[in-house]
C-alpha cells in the first residue's frame, strides 16, 4: 500500500513531505516518507512505536536537520533551517514532555510564549515605549482569550505548578497558540490524560481549527484520532503505509492486519 493515493484534500497542501530520510548508524528511521497536511486540516500520524514519527516530526521542524529529501510549508522549503525560523514562519510544535515554568503563573505562561514574536526588544522593555505598551496590551488580551479557549481561564492567577498534568497540556496548547501559527503539530496530546480531558481536548482542537490553525497529530489514541482528524496518515518502518480519510483508514485490510487487530478496534 506504500503510495496509495491521498485524499483530495491534501491537494491543497499546507505542508509537504517528498521522500524524506534519516538514518542513524546505517538504521533507517525514516525511509522515504511522503506526506501532505492539507491546509485547514486536522491531520493524524499514527503507527507503532520505532516507526519514524518522532524523528519525521524532529526533521519537519528544525530539530533534527542531518536528513535528505523534501521538507515544504506553503511550497517554501524548511530543509536546513533553524527551530526558531521555522517557527517565526508559522509552524509550531510540541513535545511529549510537557514545557511550562511551574513557578510563573498561567498567565504569565501565555503572556512569555510571545516574547520571541513580538517584535520588541530589551530597550522597549526598558524605555516603556509607545510600541512596548501597546504589544503589551495586545499580549494580555490575546493571553486571556486562549486561557478563556482552553478552560483555564478560573486559574490565570494560580502557579503552572498547581495545575494537573492534563491543564499543563493545555496550558501548553494556549502558549503555542500565541504566536497566531499556520500550522501546528502536537506530539501525543491526550497521552497520559483520562477520557474526559482527552474529550475535551478534542473539542478545544475543533474550536481552534474553526478559527483556521492547521493541525497535524502524532497519537497512539486511535479512537482520538479517527473520531477527530480529516485525513489519517499511517506510518509502517520509516514509510507511509497509506493516507486517507478515517473511514479508508478503518477499511482497508493492511492498516486492520498492521497495527489495528480488526475494525473494532478502529475507533468505532
Amino acid at each position: 500500500m506504500n503510495g496509495a493515493a491521498t485524499p483530495a484534500l491534501a491537494a491543497a497542501g499546507l505542508l509537504q513531505v517528498r521522500d524524506l530520510r534519516r538514518s542513524f548508524a546505517g538504521v533507517h528511521a525514516v525511509d522515504g516518507l511522503d506526506l501532505d497536511v492539507a491546509q485547514g486540516s486536522v491531520t493524524g500520524l499514527i503507527g507503532p512505536n520505532g516507526c519514524g514519527k518522532t524523528t519525521s516530526v524532529n526533521c519537519i521542524t528544525g530539530f533534527d536537520r542531518s536528513f535528505t529529501g523534501h521538507v515544504g510549508m506553503a511550497e517554501k522549503p524548511l530543509a536546513g533551517l533553524a527551530p526558531e525560523t521555522i517557527a517565526r514562519g508559522g509552524l509550531m510544535r510540541t513535545f511529549q514532555a510537557i514545557r511550562v515554568f511551574d513557578s510563573f503563573t498561567v498567565l504569565e505562561n501565555v503572556k512569555l510564549s510571545m516574547q520571541s514574536f513580538d517584535g520588541t526588544t530589551a530597550w522597549h522593555a526598558l524605555a516603556r515605549t509607545r510600541q512596548f505598551r501597546r504589544t503589551e496590551q495586545a499580549t494580555e488580551a490575546k493571553a486571556h482569550d486562549l486561557l478563556e479557549l482552553v478552560g483555564l481561564a478560573p486559574k490565570s492567577h494560580d502557579l503552572a505548578g498547581e495545575l494537573s498534568y492534563g491543564q499543563k497540556k493545555l496550558l501548553s496548547l494556549a502558549g503555542i497558540l500565541m504566536s497566531s501559527p499556520r500550522l501546528v503539530i502536537l506530539d501525543e496530546p491526550v497521552a497520559g490524560v483520562n477520557p474526559t480531558r482527552a474529550m475535551e481536548i478534542a473539542d478545544i482542537i475543533k474550536a481552534v481549527n474553526e478559527r483556521g490553525t492547521t493541525f497535524l497529530i502524532i497519537e497512539h489514541n486511535i479512537p482520538f484520532v479517527m473520531r477527530l482528524c480529516d485525513s489519517v496518515v499511517v506510518m509502517d518502518r520509516g514509510k507511509r503505509l497509506i493516507q486517507g480519510t478515517p473511514e479508508q483508514i478503518r477499511n482497508d485490510p493492511a492498516v486492520l492486519e498492521a497495527y489495528l487487530g480488526g475494525a473494532a478496534n478502529v475507533g468505532d
